[in-house]
């Protein structure tokens, strides 16, 4: 029996009750702390066998029994019978006119204590603040616990780890970076600084500079960021780089890809050795369903591209810059989609800022074949 608001409890302290509670054949055994400020909290006495004498609530101590700093935790073991047979006897002779729980140790025997170690394992949650006192208390025996085992933290106050997170050796984390729900980080990973991981696996050596990667899977030798952003079960595969402001969401990369810097990739395949340059998007909505992008080995998009889907590029396909495509590629082929390049020589913009010789032109005095409205 145990109170709702102890968070901090570990699984090893409630096994340590419980094989106390049954080697010794007790009718009941209690969790007890001692804490440098005990008032609030029931005082628990005992003899120096560490059987329990009395309990007795803060409100009804006398002055002698407050300088006891033995409190009651709130966590018990009970044998149920000789339990059932005690609850009858509760009276609400106190203060409070309340039916106590500890009353019913006054008829059992034995009674014995557990002490906890740490009394901040059994800190109770009222308020926002105790809850954040409690989430850093948390935080710090995480981190111990990753620090012993192998994993650098560069500034531990500054990083967050959840408990579902696991970490193998050698893991490097920098500050401002958080790790969150089922991740998974393999050895020689280096996170961070200013980085979030979320529900994602990282392969061996993989580098995540101020970026955020959700609910994906990264393999190993991969460089993420600075800025960017995977997310949708992105899979990025081996030695890949993902480069500044790019965005990936329910995307495969295959291995030794490169998406550099400025990209947009929804829905898409890619093979592997695939370089996409600079700006290249995917559109894959069209405005009522999302639609997939294909693109085979070794293929080069140039800058400004977009890639309208659906569409299929093959293999060792080059894309000219600023292009958009929207219809398949074959393989070994160049593709080039944009407007045909217009210059007018001599041209000038209409209005207050045109030379002398355009306004002799507007006026006819020296005719020129070309047409006078902007490109």
């Amino acid at each position: 029996m145990l109170n709702g608001d102890v968070p901090l409890l570990r699984a090893e302290t409630l096994e340590q009750l419980l094989d106390t509670h049954t080697n010794q054949h007790n009718a009941a055994t209690l969790l007890t702390a001692r804490l440098p400020n005990p008032q609030g909290y029931g005082r628990v006495f005992c003899n120096d066998r560490g059987l329990v004498t009395q309990i007795v609530e803060d409100r009804d101590c006398t002055a002698e029994q407050k300088h006891n700093d033995r409190i009651n935790a709130g966590v018990y073991c009970f044998r149920w019978p000789d339990l059932a047979a005690v609850l009858p006897q509760l009276s609400a002779n106190n203060q409070q006119q309340e039916y106590y729980l500890t009353e019913v140790f006054d008829y059992l025997q034995p009674v014995m204590t557990v002490e906890v170690a740490d009394y901040r394992e059994i800190s109770g949650i009222n308020d926002r603040k105790q809850l954040a006192i409690a989430y850093q208390l948390l935080q710090e025996r995480l981190k111990d616990r990753w620090l012993a085992a192998g994993v650098t933290l560069i500034d531990p106050n500054s990083i967050t780890i959840d408990e579902t997170v696991k970490l193998h050796p050698d893991v490097i984390i920098e500050p401002q970076t958080h790790l969150r729900g089922n991740t998974i980080v393999a050895a020689g990973c280096r996170l961070g600084p200013g980085s979030l991981i979320e529900n994602s696996q990282l392969g061996e050596a993989v580098t995540v500079l101020y970026s955020v990667v959700t609910d994906s899977r990264v393999a190993a030798n991969t460089r993420i960021g600075p800025y960017a952003h995977l997310r949708g079960e992105a899979r990025i595969g081996a030695g890949c780089r993902i480069g500044n402001f790019v965005e990936i969401k329910k995307s495969t990369v295959g291995d030794r890809s490169n998406v550099a810097h400025l990209s947009y990739l929804g829905d898409a395949t890619l093979g592997e050795g695939v370089n996409v340059g600079a700006g290249t998007i995917t559109a894959n909505y069209d405005g009522f369903q999302k639609h997939p992008t294909i693109i085979g080995d070794r293929t080069k998009t140039g800058a400004n591209s977009v890639l309208v889907a659906p569409v299929t590029i093959g293999a060792d396909v080059t894309i000219a810059a600023g292009s958009v495509i929207n219809k398949d590629v074959e393989d070994d082929c160049l593709a080039i989609a944009r407007a045909k390049q217009v210059t007018r020589q001599g041209w000038r913009p209409q209005g207050k800022g045109a030379s002398s010789g355009q306004k002799q032109q507007e006026a006819g005095e020296n005719p020129d074949p070309s047409p006078k409205h902007p490109i």
